[in-house]
């Protein structure tokens, strides 16, 4: 569940950070 949870939290950060760079 670990490895789950900081792939989502890694996906989560790499989507806003595309969203706060538009």
């Amino acid at each position: 569940m670990l490895v789950v949870t900081t792939a989502s939290k890694r996906s989560i950060g790499i989507v806003t950070s595309t969203i706060k760079e538009e």
